[in-house]
């Protein structure tokens, strides 16, 4: 079986509480140190579920994933759960997520994990996947992501993809294999 081994360690990352503002607020709230605590615990038991998902499983602790996950919660009861509509690799990530806080994106999975984290939902994943690609905007790849994100209809990151364009117009426009292959709909 692959996925979450036993007793699992998040290599000295502890969960983060749903959705918090500020890293500041995370270490001075003693309410979120005892949740992480709790999550850290959790995550050192054996798990208590199986996700079956594109013909492979992955092993985690109903717990950890309830805490962040509205979709679990629900599901609470069950011991194994079938997922479909996702890859492995792409619930492979949003679980890594869940257990970490840290969330590895790309534009080439960014599509199936924002969507992936809105069917289980995941809020605070979409988030940070949006986060982590407004980081990785280039000139080489600021178009591309702009198209994904009017195609996904993610407004904070179609914004943050304009403004990179504006302050590297030029830069841009030096390229025009880059702009050229837009067909005249770059904005």
């Amino acid at each position: 079986r692959e996925g979450i081994p036993a007793g699992r360690k998040t290599d000295g990352k502890q969960p983060r509480d749903v959705c918090p503002s500020s890293r500041a607020e995370q270490i001075t709230d003693p309410q979120s140190s005892l949740k992480r605590n709790d999550s850290r615990q959790e995550a050192e038991e054996e798990p208590d579920l199986v996700i079956e998902v594109g013909g492979q499983t992955i092993n985690a602790h109903k717990a950890v994933l309830a805490e962040k996950s509205d979709y679990f919660k629900a599901r609470q009861s069950r011991s194994v759960l079938k997922v479909k509509g996702l890859s492995y690799k792409t619930m492979s990530t949003l679980i890594d997520y869940l257990y970490t806080s840290q969330i590895s994106v790309s534009k080439n999975n960014v599509v199936d994990v924002i969507t992936g984290a809105k069917i289980l939902q995941i809020h605070c994943a979409v988030q940070a996947a949006i986060d982590s690609m407004s980081e990785q905007i280039t000139a080489e790849n600021c178009y591309e992501i702009l198209t994904i994100a009017k195609k996904q209809r993610l407004s904070e990151l179609k914004e943050t993809a304009y403004g990179f364009m504006s302050n590297n117009f030029l830069q841009i426009l030096k390229d025009p294999c880059r702009w050229s292959s837009s067909n005249g709909s770059m904005f």
